[in-house]
């Protein structure tokens, strides 16, 4: 029978805590808690009771009884050996009380506060009892075994972690302690996925138990655990881009560059003076142009590499391509969509004959298309020529003076058509993976010799689109909607550019033609880079089969389950492509803290601008000062900070 002034046990949301009796009653009792405050429970929720407390002395008295109480409980239960209580009754078969437990343990005469303290360690801790009805009956031997065992695991654990925590927060110094790794591979698996990680919260309590806030820090310290390379590109971990091929896929492409090509009726053009134009550096040669005299006038031949007669559909390397998708460009190195021998033997190398698509269209004498066609050709490239070199031999070479002209001339027309030119700055960003030199070179949109090929490239992929168009070969169209917006932007002119690049509508890939707004061509689609981009390898079967008369290999099903991986492969491309260019950019512009450097301001925001440093291609939000500036305004910036690692460029006016 409860009364006033009773001092009971109560478990309250898992905790088990002393409290008073201020009010009693059969269905709800008034209690008052250590925490200072009154609250109604059922007489359930009471756990053990003894008098004891007199409720005229007031509040305060009660409230300095009670958290006197409730620490000599808690000091009492800290110091029950429950083992040690548990090997007195090992093998009973009945429960009995916690009482009785406090007696066996403490002696017949212990009273209240101990017979409290083993109701609470019974209530918290299973391990060698557990509750049966109104009491208690001992877990079996061999349970008890393993719980042992948990619990030392436990508590190594739980001594590496504290052993690691002091290791970071040493700056991880000297070696890691034992049994570190596992600590390690969080860490890992952190700076991989970040806040995706399912290591998540483990790696930012370890972190913020070592006091390490900052994150380039951390990450110098998993260097030198030999976890990561300085350099690391963890865009490639993150996303699960395969780096290598598999034995099985470089077998295959040795027996295939070995094995002797079906070439049919292929048209001979080897005794033309076709050429290329690329980067010096450029391996993987997937375009030539050839330029001849005929009766109409001249015949350009636009001449991509034949992918499809060196890879089988369905073969290991079709499969492997198909799952990468694309080739992938970073500064220090290069991901390729085959195998570097695959890559070699259908490459359009100076000298050697090789099997190729190629789009044949005949002009006048006014530069006016006559006619064209798609044929599978056989051609050999007699030179190989850089952009730097193609510039210089424009004026006096005829076939690059022809083609010059021309590619403007349909450039004209396209922009003339509703084309958008949005030569936004770049820059080309080298690595040299020996010494560790970074290179930074503004990318020229007024090359002569880079408007001939892009504008050629996008006048053979218009041809063949419409070839697909009009013969219902099912294909996949690169197409974009119109902005919401145009603005008249002339070269140099940044903010209008800016302004025209936030509202321009994505371009997409489609099974059915539509108009490219920003090409300004009613139909295109991409089959001139077929050594580097799955999809364009696809356009290259289609068309084959369609020449040859032979069954489609790709239904609109097909290619809309191709469409859609691609997509996502090329999203993650760019992805990995963009940060790791900027990573090495900031890695550039570390050296570069101090230095001054000329900004155009592209937007202002309440509390900072958004500068374009046309040098670097680079865009970069500022703090204002005290002097206002408006969009438009030429300002001179300066590199503050620079955290490659963390992403992070601070700079002022």
């Amino acid at each position: 029978m409860l009364t006033q002034g009773d001092i009971v046990e109560i478990k309250e949301k898992n905790r088990i805590f002393s409290g008073a009796v201020l009010t009693p009653g059969d269905k709800q009792i008034l209690v008052l808690g250590s925490d200072r405050k009154e609250f109604k429970i059922s007489p359930s929720k009471i756990l053990f009771l003894n008098s004891g407390l007199n409720l005229e002395k007031g509040k305060d008295f009660l409230l300095s009884e009670l958290k006197k109480i409730q620490e000599k409980r808690d000091s009492l239960k800290q110091g029950i050996q429950l083992k040690l209580l548990w090997e007195m009754v090992e093998g009973e078969e009945n429960a009995r009380s916690a009482e009785d437990l406090a007696e066996l343990y403490f002696g017949s005469g212990c009273g209240s506060d101990e017979k409290a303290a083993m109701i609470r360690l019974l209530h918290e801790d299973f391990g060698y009892f557990r509750p049966r009805g109104n009491g208690f009956f001992p877990v079996d031997a061999r349970t008890v075994k393993m719980m042992e065992e948990s619990r030392s695991q436990q508590e190594l654990h739980k001594q590496r972690e504290e052993q690691f925590i002091l290791w970071l927060s040493e700056k991880g110094v000297g070696e890691p302690p034992e049994g570190s790794h596992g600590f390690l591979e969080i860490l890992k698996d952190f700076f991989i996925f970040e806040n995706q990680s399912g290591k998540f919260k483990q790696a930012q309590s370890l972190l913020k138990k070592a006091k390490l806030t900052d994150m380039d820090e951390a990450f110098e310290i998993l260097v030198q655990s030999s976890i990561f390379q300085e350099n690391e590109n963890l865009s490639l971990k993150r996303y699960r881009v395969p780096e290598k091929f598999s034995e099985k896929v470089e077998r295959e492409a040795q027996e295939r560059i070995k094995a002797p090509l079906l070439i049919r009726d292929y048209l001979d053009l080897t005794h033309l003076d076709s050429f290329s134009i690329d980067e010096e550096t450029t391996s993987d040669i997937d375009d030539a142009l050839s330029f001849e005299k005929v009766q109409e006038g001249f015949r350009v031949g636009v001449h991509i590499a034949d992918v499809g007669l060196l890879v089988l559909k369905d073969s290991l390397l079709d499969k492997e391509a198909y799952g990468r998708s694309t080739s992938i460009y970073l500064p220090d190195r290069k991901i390729p969509m085959f195998p570097d021998s695959i890559t070699e033997m259908a490459s359009l190398v100076k000298d050697e004959k090789k099997p190729a698509l190629s789009v044949l269209a005949v002009f006048d004498q006014k530069q006016n298309l006559v006619s064209w066609e798609i044929r599978e050709t056989l051609i050999q490239v007699k030179r190989k020529l850089s952009y730097s070199k193609a510039d210089q031999l424009i004026e006096q070479d005829e076939s690059l003076s022809f083609l010059y002209q021309t590619a403007c001339q349909f450039k004209e027309k396209r922009i003339q058509d509703g084309a958008l030119v949005l030569q936004f700055p770049k820059v080309d960003i080298g690595v040299n993976r020996e010494t560790g030199e970074i290179s930074i070179k503004p990318m020229s949109f007024k090359s002569r010799s880079q408007i001939l090929v892009s504008e050629w490239m996008v006048f053979a992929n218009y041809l063949v689109g419409l070839y697909c168009s009009q013969n219902k070969i099912p294909a996949l169209y690169r197409i974009q909607e119109a902005p919401s917006q145009i603005f008249s932007a002339e070269d140099g002119d940044w903010v209008n550019l800016y302004r025209q690049r936030k509202v321009i509508r994505k371009g997409e890939v489609s099974t059915q033609p539509s108009p490219h707004f920003g090409l300004g061509l009613k139909v295109y689609l991409q089959m001139s880079s077929p050594i580097r981009r799955y999809s364009d390898l696809v356009i290259h079967r289609q068309v084959k089969a369609f020449l040859n008369q032979e069954l489609l290999p790709y239904s609109i099903e097909d290619l809309e389950m191709i469409r859609a991986y691609s997509d996502r492969w090329l999203e993650i491309s760019d992805l990995v492509e963009r940060d790791s260019k900027r990573y090495w950019l900031l890695k550039y512009l570390e050296k570069k803290i101090g230095e001054r450097f000329e900004g155009i301001i592209l937007d202002v925001h309440p509390s900072e601008y958004l500068i374009l440093i046309p040098e670097f291609a680079l865009e970069v939000y500022c703090a204002r000062g005290m002097k206002d500036h408006r969009v438009g305004d030429e300002v001179e910036v300066v590199i503050q900070e620079v955290k490659p690692r963390s992403n992070v460029i601070k700079v002022g006016l």
